[in-house]
């Protein structure tokens, strides 16, 4: 019988004799004893021959072999056959799922794709929202709290198909103020929404460990949620010592275990964008992760009264850069189809239009553009806007041929219109 063989009956024989409980556990599995090598001493020494001795972890110090160690081999084998039966009682087996072929797939009755908020946010789906800091974050998942739970259109615009149960998980805000802000989105459902808050507690959120995550699925479950809300990302990867830019992937592991295990289908999560502004910090996996991804950007970046803008993208989600329109005393969020490019146009329409409705004379181009220098308007910029007025399709501005062949511009009767429209306090 060779050496191992004696090992594995001598481990076997002493199993037999221990208790039922015990009898259980195949403790004759192969060996792989950290940093050790199953080789003879002569087989060291020859694999060694030739080369200084360096005493490494991966193998037994010279003059030593396994069978000088049968009890401890035992225990050992022993030892790690009870950690794998322990950690098939905390961790089943995963079933792999079944091997489909497309064309019994295909004749299955597949519903159409849902949305829970249409062209934003498919049912079963998770989103990122990306953010700059102070950009009003925190106001969207009010808004997005409030219409996901009181049915309301999504930023006044889009329809929305009601959930029972949403769990937000805030990690920057205090209890009282974040408290504060939902309140003043007067939302009617407000036993359908679960605030935790995790400013300073961000640590019990450790959903890399095993155990932890099984409370949080379980607290979850309890609550019947069917959507979760992370705000935001960064407090709860700093809590566990994850580094954003090449360890958030591991966190998205973990939650997305947390999910399946709470059986919660959907999720949001909030992240700040980089410096840049329109893009997501760190770790590639944060833009992987998701089904849509939220932009929400300033029209001037460090400018933290500048108007607000928001788009989507995503699988089955498609969304165009519009505006968002702030109501102060409720805190509600109306969306429109208007981009940054085109928010700046139409404020130099205004800028132009009310410098010749206060003209006392037609104004050349030259003139025009002597008078909005320094206004922060390109004279490409004014001279666009000059023809699109001019237009048949606006006819706001008038042109009237002067001196030399130049034109003049004075304003009509529908640029003065314009300037009295609702749009006029919307740009101002």
């Amino acid at each position: 019988m060779n050496e191992n063989n004696t090992v594995a009956h001598t481990g076997a024989q002493t199993t037999n004799s221990s208790s039922p409980a015990t009898e259980a556990v195949d403790v004759r599995a192969p060996l792989l004893i950290e940093g050790a090598h199953t080789h003879t001493e002569p087989t060291l020494q020859k694999r060694d021959q030739g080369r200084p001795h360096v005493a490494t972890a991966n193998r037994l110090d010279p003059g030593y072999s396994l069978a000088q160690f049968p009890e401890e081999i035992r225990k050992e084998r022993l030892r790690r056959a009870v950690r794998r039966a322990v950690d098939l009682e905390d961790r089943p087996p995963t079933p792999i799922p079944p091997a489909i072929s497309l064309k019994q797939r295909f004749a299955q009755a597949r519903p159409e794709i849902g949305y829970r908020i249409v062209g934003w946010f498919v049912i079963g789906g998770k989103v990122i929202l990306i953010a700059q800091y102070k950009s009003g974050k925190t106001t969207l998942v009010g808004n997005f709290v409030r219409s996901v739970v009181d049915g309301v259109p999504f930023l006044g615009a889009a329809q929305v198909r009601p959930v029972n149960s949403v769990v937000i998980l805030d990690f920057e805000m205090s209890e009282g103020q974040i408290e504060a802000w939902l309140r003043d989105q007067a939302i009617q459902n407000t036993d359908r929404v679960h605030l935790i808050s995790l400013r300073g507690a961000a640590g019990s959120f450790d959903i890399l460990d095993e155990g932890r995550r099984r409370e949080w699925a379980g607290h979850l479950r309890g609550l019947s949620a069917d959507l979760v809300i992370v705000d935001c990302l960064r407090p709860a990867l700093d809590a566990l010592g994850l580094d954003e830019h090449s360890e958030a992937g591991r966190w998205f592991t973990a939650f997305d275990a947390l999910l399946k295990e709470a059986d919660v289908p959907e999720a949001l999560v909030v992240h700040h964008s980089g410096h840049g502004g329109d893009r997501s910090r760190g770790d590639s996996r944060i833009l992987d992760w998701p089904d849509g991804i939220w932009s929400l950007v300033r029209a001037e970046r460090d400018d933290l009264t500048s108007a607000r803008f928001i788009s989507a993208r995503g699988r089955d989600i498609a969304v165009d850069e519009g505006h968002l329109e702030f109501e102060p005393l409720t805190r509600h969020l109306t969306y429109s189809a208007k981009s940054r490019n085109a928010l700046n146009a139409d404020r130099v329409m205004v800028a132009v239009l009310r410098l010749l409705a206060e003209a006392q004379n037609p104004m050349s181009i030259r003139q025009i553009k002597g008078a909005l220098a320094g206004k922060g308007h390109s004279n490409a910029r004014i001279e666009a806007t000059l023809v699109k007025a001019s237009g048949a399709a606006q006819g706001y501005v008038t042109r009237i041929k002067g001196a030399k062949g130049a034109y003049d511009h004075c304003i009509t009767a529908a640029g003065r219109a314009f300037l009295m429209g609702d749009r006029d306090e919307a740009f101002v």
